[in-house]
This record gives C-alpha cells, sequence and structure tokens, in this order.
C-alpha cells in the first residue's frame, strides 16, 4: 500500500522555532502532490518494526526507500502517521490496509540522505514513546494502523502502511489459542523403479549387477526438511497435526495424527473409497482443504477423526459483532471452527467478505495476523472465547513467525485442540455453507480407476522376486501418497506419478525367452529345452508355460523355476508327443498366479514322435533276421553224430 502525497507545512515538522503545534498540520492530497514539483516515484518498503509496542517503549522502524527516477534524490525527512483510532473489527483493519482510512501525523525524523537512480537505502528510525500519543488503558489499547512517508524539499515520496498492536497497561484476559500446522511429506520417485534399480542416479549400471539388492522397504516420505520443519513448529500452543507416517516428537508443541499421506478424505469420500479413507484417515485430523459438504463433515465423523471447518463456512446464522467461540458442535458432536480471516493472513492476503482481497508481504502478515488476535480479545475483553488458527498447508517461515508472535502475545495463553475439545460447546446456531462447485484438482474416477489398474500390474511383476511383499506393501504406499490433498495443486504431476507405477516396457521384457534352432522331437515323452533370460539384478520365480496349436504335442504341466540375476537358464519343460509334423510352440514367462511376466517367444519344433516306434521294429526285425539266419546256416552245416548200436548203449550204461 503505497501512495504519493505532499506535506505542507513542512517546517513545522523539521522543528522551525514559532512553528504552530502538530495538531495543526495540513497534509496535502496524492493529486497536489503531483502538481508541487515532488520527485520521481519511488518505493517505500517498512520492512522491521515490533508486532506489538509494549508500554514505555520507542518505536523503532527500519525503511527501504528505493529511488525509482532518473534522477539523483536528497532526503530530508521521513514522517510517522497512524490511524486515529483502534481497530476493533476485521474490517476496520481491511479499510486501513486498503489506504481508504485516512491517517494523522504523529511524529517527524528529521535525515539527510542522498538516494542515486536505482540506488536503495535503508532507514533505521526510532520515534521516542514521548510523541506517541497512543493511549494504552484498558479498554483502548489495541491494533493501530500507522505509516511511514518519506520526504525530499520538493514533497513526500512515496508511503507504506501496515499494523502494530500498542499493549495494554493493564492487565487483560487471555483466551486460549492454538495453531494447527499440518505436516505431511511426498516421495517423488516413480514407483516402479522399485522393480530395478540397476542404474544409479547417471543411468550406469552398477559394478557388480549380479550382487543380491537390498531389501525394499516400505516407501515412506523422507523428504530431510520434514524433521526441520516439525523443530522449527515446536512451538507451545501449536498442535502438529503430523501424517501419521512419519514419526514427531515434539517438546513444546502438541501431536495430533493427521492422515496417512495428508489423504484427501473429501475426494475419497466423492470416490466411493470409504475403505481407502478409514484405513488412512481413521481417527485422525479431518482438516479441509476446501469449503467442506454437509456429506464431508459427516464421513469423517463416521471415521472417528476430528472436525475442523472454517468460520467462513460454517458461519452465525445472526450477524454478530464479535468472533464466537472455536468450540461448536455440528451433528451434535464437538467440532472446532477455524478462524478463516487469520488463516488466509498466512497464506499472504487479507480477505473479509463483500471487499476485495489485499496481498500482504511477509512483514504484513505477521503485523495483521497480531492486530487479528488483538481485535478478538478487544471485541469482549471478559469473554475468554477459543481461538483456533488453521495454518494453510504451504505456510512459509514468514507465517511461522506470525503464528509465534501471536501465541506469545499476552492476551492469548497456549492450548491445543483436544484441549479445546474438552470445553462446552458454545451455543452459538451456526449454518455450513453448500459448496457451489467440485474442489479444483481433486483426484478423479478415472484417476482411481488408473492408480488401481497400474498397482495391479505392478503387483504381478512384484510377485516374482523374493522380496515380494515388501515391494508391493511399499508400491501401495506410494499409490496411497497419490491421494494427498497437496496434489490438487498439480493434477498434471499426479497423472504422471500415477502412469508411472505400472511396469515400463523394458521391465516387462526383462524376463525373456531366447529363440534357439529347431528343435526334433522323436520321442512321444521328452523335455523341451527352453532358455529364458532374467535381466533384473536380483533372482525371481517365474513359471514357464507352452502353449501347443494341436495335439500332436502336448505340454503336462507348467515349470516352475527360480532364475539367478543377470544370467539365461536353460529350462527343461516336459512334452508329450503324438504323429508328426512342425509346429510353432508359443512359450510364456508368468507369475505363480498365471499373470504374464515377461516377453513370449516362439519355438521351432519339429515332431516326428512316429519315428522311434519305426526306429525300434525295424532294427529288431534286423536282429531278429540276422539271428534266423545264422540259426538255419549252422543247422545246414552242422555235422551229425553217427547212431549208437543198442547193445553198446546197454553195455555203457551196465559199466557205469
Amino acid at each position: 500500500m503505497r501512495r504519493l502525497v505532499v506535506a505542507a507545512l513542512a517546517a513545522l515538522m523539521l522543528g522551525i522555532p514559532g512553528a504552530g503545534i502538530l495538531s495543526g498540520l495540513a497534509w496535502a492530497s496524492p493529486e497536489d502532490s503531483a502538481t508541487s514539483g515532488a520527485a520521481a516515484p519511488s518505493t517505500v518498503t517498512i520492512t522491521d518494526l515490533p508486532a506489538v509496542l509494549e508500554p514505555g517503549e520507542n518505536l523503532v522502524v527500519s525503511v527501504d526507500v528505493t529511488n525509482a527516477g532518473d534522477e539523483p534524490l536528497e532526503l530530508t525527512s521521513v514522517d510517522l502517521r497512524a490511524q486515529s483510532t483502534t481497530s476493533i473489527s476485521e474490517f476496520a483493519l481491511h479499510r486501513w490496509m486498503s489506504d481508504l482510512t485516512p491517517s494523522t501525523p504523529v511524529a517527524r525524523a528529521t535525515i539527510s540522505r542522498s538516494l542515486a537512480p536505482g540506488q536503495t537505502s535503508t532507514l533505521r528510525l526510532s520515534f521516542p514513546d514521548a510523541e506517541l500519543p497512543w493511549p494504552t488503558g484498558e479498554f483502548n489499547w489495541g491494533p493501530r494502523g500507522i505509516e511511514i512517508a518519506v520526504n525530499t524539499d520538493a514533497g513526500t515520496i512515496g508511503t507504506d502502511r501496515t499494523m502494530i498492536v500498542v499493549a495494554s497497561s493493564a492487565d487483560v484476559t487471555p483466551y486460549p489459542t492454538t495453531a494447527v500446522v499440518p505436516i505431511s511429506a511426498l516421495t517423488s520417485e516413480p514407483i516402479n523403479r522399485l522393480l530395478d534399480d540397476r542404474a544409479g542416479a547417471d543411468g550406469a549400471a552398477p559394478d557388480n549387477p549380479t550382487q543380491p539388492a537390498e531389501p525394499v522397504q516400505p516407501a515412506e516420505p523422507t523428504q530431510p526438511d520434514i524433521s526441520k520443519r516439525v523443530a522449527a513448529w515446536d512451538i507451545a500452543g501449536v498442535t502438529l497435526a503430523v501424517d501419521r507416517e512419519l514419526e514427531a516428537s515434539p517438546r513444546h508443541a502438541t501431536h495430533a495424527a493427521l492422515p496417512s499421506y495428508d489423504a484427501d478424505i473429501t475426494a475419497l469420500r466423492a470416490l466411493g473409497l470409504a475403505d481407502q479413507a478409514r484405513r488412512l484417515g481413521e481417527n485422525a485430523v479431518f482438516l479441509p482443504a476446501s469449503p467442506p459438504a454437509e456429506e464431508d463433515i459427516t464421513f469423517a465423523q463416521s471415521l472417528g477423526m476430528t472436525v475442523l471447518i472454517p468460520d467462513a463456512d460454517y458461519a452465525p446464522f445472526s450477524v454478530l459483532t464479535y468472533t464466537p467461540s472455536a468450540v461448536t458442535t455440528f451433528n451434535e458432536e464437538t467440532v472446532l471452527a477455524t478462524n478463516s480471516t487469520i488463516s488466509t493472513t498466512l497464506e499472504g492476503r487479507l480477505s473479509v467478505p463483500g471487499r476485495e482481497d489485499i496481498a500482504l508481504d511477509d512483514l504484513d502478515m505477521r503485523q495483521v495476523a497480531v492486530a487479528l488476535s488483538a481485535v478478538h480479545q478487544r471485541q469482549r475483553p471478559n469473554d475468554p472465547r477459543p481461538y483456533v488458527i488453521a495454518v494453510p498447508r504451504a505456510a512459509n517461515d514468514a507465517a511461522r513467525e506470525a503464528v509465534s508472535a501471536v501465541l506469545r502475545a499476552n492476551w492469548t495463553t497456549a492450548s491445543s485442540v483436544s484441549t479445546l475439545l474438552s470445553l462446552i460447546p458454545d451455543g452459538t446456531e451456526r449454518v455450513l455453507s453448500t459448496p457451489t462447485s467440485a474442489p479444483a484438482g481433486t483426484l478423479t474416477k478415472n484417476d482411481a480407476a488408473a492408480i488401481d489398474s497400474s498397482l495391479a500390474a505392478f503387483c504381478a511383476v512384484a510377485a516374482i522376486f523374493d522380496d515380494a511383499d515388501a515391494k508391493i506393501a511399499a508400491a501401495t504406499a506410494g499409490a496411497d501418497q497419490l491421494t494427498s490433498v497437496s496434489w490438487r495443486e498439480d493434477p498434471a504431476g499426479r497423472g504422471a506419478q500415477i502412469r508411472a507405477i505400472a511396469p515400463t516396457k523394458e521391465q516387462l521384457e526383462s524376463i525373456h525367452v531366447t529363440t534357439t534352432s529347431t528343435i526334433n522331437l522323436i520321442s512321444e515323452s521328452s523335455s523341451l529345452p527352453v532358455q529364458v533370460t532374467n535381466d533384473f539384478d536380483q533372482p525371481v520365480t517365474v513359471t514357464v508355460h507352452l502353449d501347443v496349436p494341436d495335439i500332436r504335442l502336448r505340454a503336462p504341466a507348467p515349470v516352475e523355476v527360480t532364475l539367478p540375476a543377470s544370467s539365461t537358464t536353460t529350462v527343461s519343460v516336459p512334452v508329450e508327443a503324438h504323429g508328426s509334423g512342425n509346429l510353432d510352440v508359443k512359450v510364456t514367462v508368468t507369475n505363480a498366479q498365471g499373470t504374464l511376466v515377461g516377453a513370449a517367444d516362439v519355438l521351432r519344433v519339429r515332431v516326428r514322435a512316429d519315428w522311434e516306434n519305426v526306429g525300434t521294429v525295424v532294427v529288431a526285425g534286423f536282429v531278429g533276421l540276422i539271428f534266423v539266419i545264422g540259426l538255419v546256416k549252422s543247422v545246414r552245416d552242422g555235422r551229425r553224430s553217427k547212431p549208437v548200436p543198442p547193445d553198446d548203449f546197454v553195455a555203457a550204461a551196465k559199466r557205469s
């Protein structure tokens, strides 16, 4: 919020003798500035000041001034201006930050600084407490808009506005506050890489491709910044809703469970994937990323989830002059209504109903957030209504600084989601708005079907490895990550990840049959030698099948075999042959369940099963013929013994 104005009666602010009192100052309009010979446009940005100005404390402000013109600038003074009263509503803050509320002069600092064209200079300014006419009483302390104006002799060259809270010199009644911070992480490694880790980061093959790979562990989010993020948000009053696939042990913050991989419960409900939603989100925190429908909240409650609803979507039925307690009910169950205005402020924009959003820089984010929290207390000073901040999923360091400043304020007291849920719900009647359209970028029916199909293809190939269970568990976890709310911002990236689940063409061909020359088969019972190559760097167990085209050849049963890593193995497959003919036999390689896991090929087989029988008959006949011929020849050529006379036979018998 920068605008060009010209200060009139500059001599008074410079301390010239005889000048009138501060309240007598008159200020020119931006139009007057343009005609008074003001220097070329420049930018003025407040870069540092306290979020809360304690009673008796000097106001120290840092300001960056950039000369955006073509001529040098001679800076002569800096004016501190302010909102005449404290802000008691988010609308008052919005009016100030959008330059609609006029400012009044407060103090002037005299400077002497030359600024060349294009140069940026940082001014460190201190305004004494004695010059700050801001009350700090019990009923008039609070958030106040301030403005810094930088001047030359020609007039004001630029201004910048922000907020500051002037703290109370009296005791205030703090209200319980918690900031819910979702923490999750996703892996970006394609799931199908679990099947083949032969290539390193540079695509090179390992030195020893036959070395067995380490067992695969289920995929877990392992981004290195997760532990740092948990540590950074480990603040008293913060409820860390941590992806329950991650480990976190905060010392100061309260730990709660976020659905696994921050699953999009709204999308899973809409797609009818209740079982998956229950597996991922049961008893976790439901932190909707878009305005929830009644069905979404009811479904989350059925899963035992802790429900948080933005108060912009679950607003009081009647118009109130204050923000009611965050502890309320839905379907007669206790839920928490998060403050939507401060949540959007942590995204870098000030948004109030019926007004145009205002972009906030990092400093304004903190100043406005603290001011909004002070407004909440000032609306009903003696009614400590619980306050819940839903920190955006993409919150940056500036958002963390803003939340930390809110939780350090003496009008807030650190609490947690679990503590607030134990309180008696506020009786303010609320109405849930009906979303006008489906959230952009959510998981679609086609996405869900593609995940199932790709995962089934992956599991079929993974089943042949020794560590199949670990691979399948890791792939399932990776597929679950694609249901994350974060993918709403990148549906195209989610589609690419879905496609990367299924095995690649190269992986599907890593197990393949090596074609040999034509095989002659002359026996009724024999085995076909099939050469199967395993290009994976791990051993696999597969089943080899023969698809025979007709009855002349039959394969009674497939053969299961374990193939060593990076090798070719000859597998003997039993067959039965009948008749003769030339056949093309299709060879397929499957997992134990019969799903194809390798490249098929065709073996050419010459079947001559009758040749064995014919050959046996011919050989037997030939041998028999030789025997007969030899016998006959022996009979014909052999000499016969002379007959023995009877008397000689009798005499010989008697002698014996």
